[in-house]
């Protein structure tokens, strides 16, 4: 056991080495943190974008490890569902503005993954560059994003399920055994006309429908 043990203290530290000769910190790389902001022995820092070299493969002289992007160029960090990170994909457009100005659009592309969801929030993180110039816009400050994940955001219920009174509209769903009224809202879209929003998913086979009604687009998703 003792033989093995040097075998392999002495194969680490020969990685160390080679490492160290490359530029990194051997005692940052970690798996919880070789997707974020690593030290480096050399004249550059960042975060790591991309990397190039598959596990168990030979990196030859000359050939590219990872991408370091400036510490100082604005990225745009997405906080966002983990069921989600299978719709995206490195290279994908999306656009921000303002949390409370939505009149100018900025342009930025996904650079940046991370495989990890945190199991108590479920949410992940995604990291994008701006492209182009991108005015009043500095480091810490809150934007709104607009991200196609290539999911669906409606589906069809009968509209005989919408139930009109005095205080709005709403539609009765079965839940738990128990008969609940959900409030729904009209929406105005470029693409349908009977729209409403503010129904979830989970209660779309669940509803009390009029036999009578017809079929309507009911949006659940923003």
């Amino acid at each position: 056991a003792q033989r093995d043990y040097l075998s392999a203290e002495a194969r680490w530290k020969s990685l160390s080495l080679q490492l160290r000769q490359t530029g990194i910190n051997t005692d940052s790389v970690r798996p919880e943190r070789i997707y974020t902001e690593i030290p480096v022995y050399a004249n550059n820092a960042g975060y790591v974008t991309r990397i190039s070299v598959n596990q168990g493969a030979w990196a030859d002289k000359g050939r590219p490890l990872f991408e370091l992007v400036n510490k100082n160029y604005l990225q745009v960090e997405l906080k966002i569902p983990g069921t989600y990170l299978q719709y995206l994909q490195p290279g994908q457009e999306m656009y921000f503005h303002h949390a409370f100005d939505s009149t100018t659009l900025y342009k930025a592309q996904l650079k940046n993954i991370l495989p990890e969801v945190n199991p108590e929030t479920g949410m992940a993180f995604v990291y994008a560059k701006p492209i182009g110039n991108v005015h009043a816009i500095y480091r810490g400050m809150h934007v709104s994003v607009q991200l196609s994940a290539g999911t669906d955001s409606a589906f069809l219920i009968s509209t005989g399920a919408i139930v009109k009174a005095h205080d709005g509209l709403y539609v009765i769903a079965r839940k738990n055994g128990l008969f609940v009224e959900i409030s729904v809202s009209h929406l105005t879209t470029d693409t349908y006309e009977n729209c409403f929003g503010g129904l979830p998913a989970s209660h779309a086979d669940s509803l009390v429908i009029n036999p009578n009604g017809f079929f309507a687009k009911i949006a659940h998703r923003h």
